[in-house]
């Protein structure tokens, strides 16, 4: 029995799209929880954390370019996964990779940029800062470069013929179309060169604030050890202290007594104040060290997963038959981690409810 060219198109389609099976259920968990993570981050700081300082100014953005790059990537893949060899689509296809090209392009500058921000807390706390003047400036320069670095590659996007010739039927796959070793450079080197320097910042620069944060916990932890040291001698001579004073009260009663125990009293008042300005300096100490510490997770979790990224993109760009040549559980465990991508725009939330304290119990009462 012959079939026509439609139907052999439609029959191998099937039998490639059943591949992806298992990934497409990923794929909308993917964009289920990076939709709903990016917007809970968003809703927060718009109606709960609505004063906090500028150190997060750029986490909000953040979540904004996060939540646009899930909302592009996810049903994209899905689209293509269920027309492996049927994309025709060119318009959609260039459009498509465009915004997630400039989004995930934005995240990777905003990353560097916070850890910047960070760094400047950190390792130059009494030299320049990012004040909001200098910040839009650089939100401005950060588009210009992602704008600059994503238009070119619109024109590598193409619908690329994928010939079957068992089959006798040509099939069509969106991908980049590099046929040689100009193209390869403007549409690999030049990416994988701006993503590895970011990298290289990330990595230099969490270096120096973890040097900083062990320099000032070790200092912190002498210089406790040594209070705790004075502490225990001024008590030893202050209940010697106050049982000489007790026996005294004791056999003299007179006005003086009241004076002293008022004295006593305003001591004690005086005191509290201090216990409570001590309380909400080791606060802030700890939340000012959970966001630095935050903020290396999330460069950690940047890293991993582009540097996997950078390594499919030399596999795949000069061959275009590596999805249709490989197995059902091949193909799976590759869509998988070229898509950790995604996951590093739906991480961030996560990483935030679990060392930003304010931001967990700000998140819980959006919705308790």
């Amino acid at each position: 029995m012959n079939f026509s060219v439609e139907e052999r198109l439609d029959k191998w389609n099937s039998e490639e799209a059943n591949k992806y099976i298992a990934h497409n259920i990923f794929l909308v968990i993917y964009f289920i929880i990076g939709f709903v993570g990016n917007l809970v981050v968003l809703l927060v700081y718009k109606f709960r954390l609505t004063k906090e300082n500028e150190s997060k100014y750029f986490i909000p953005i953040l979540a904004f370019v996060d939540l646009m790059a899930c909302v592009i990537r996810s049903p994209f893949d899905l689209w293509k996964n269920l027309m492996p060899v049927k994309y025709t689509f060119l318009l959609a296809c260039q459009i498509i990779w465009f915004f997630f090209d400039l989004f995930s392009f934005l995240s990777i500058f905003l990353l560097g940029l916070i850890t910047f921000q960070r760094y400047l807390k950190v390792c130059r706390p009494f030299g320049s800062q990012l004040t909001l003047k200098p910040r839009r400036i650089c939100l401005f320069v950060i588009f210009i470069l992602s704008f600059s670095i994503s238009a070119p590659f619109v024109m590598f996007d193409e619908t690329l013929e994928i010939p079957n010739q068992s089959l006798n039927i040509t099939g069509f796959i969106c991908g980049a179309n590099v046929i040689d070793s100009d193209s390869f450079l403007s549409f690999i080197l030049y990416p994988a060169i701006v993503i590895i320097a970011v990298m290289m910042e990330l990595v230099i620069l969490n270096s120096l604030i973890a040097q900083r944060m062990f320099t000032v916990l070790r200092n912190e932890n002498k210089r406790k050890a040594k209070s705790s040291t004075q502490n225990s001698t001024a008590t030893f001579y202050d209940s010697n202290i106050n049982e000489s004073e007790g026996s005294t009260n004791d056999t003299l009663t007179n006005p003086g007594d009241d004076r002293t125990i008022n004295h006593a009293k305003s001591t004690n008042q005086s005191n509290k104040p201090n216990l409570t300005n001590t309380r909400e300096e080791k606060d802030h100490t700890s939340a000012s060290r959970n966001f630095s510490l935050m903020i290396m997770v999330i460069s950690i979790a940047f890293i991993i997963s582009y540097i996997i990224q950078i390594a499919f993109l030399f596999s795949m760009v000069n061959d275009r038959y590596f999805w249709t040549k490989q197995t059902e559980a091949e193909a799976s465990a590759f869509r998988f981690m070229d898509q950790l991508v995604t996951v590093n725009n739906i991480v961030n939330p996560f990483v935030y409810g679990f060392f930003d304290k304010k931001f967990r119990h700000a998140a819980k009462s959006l919705f308790c």
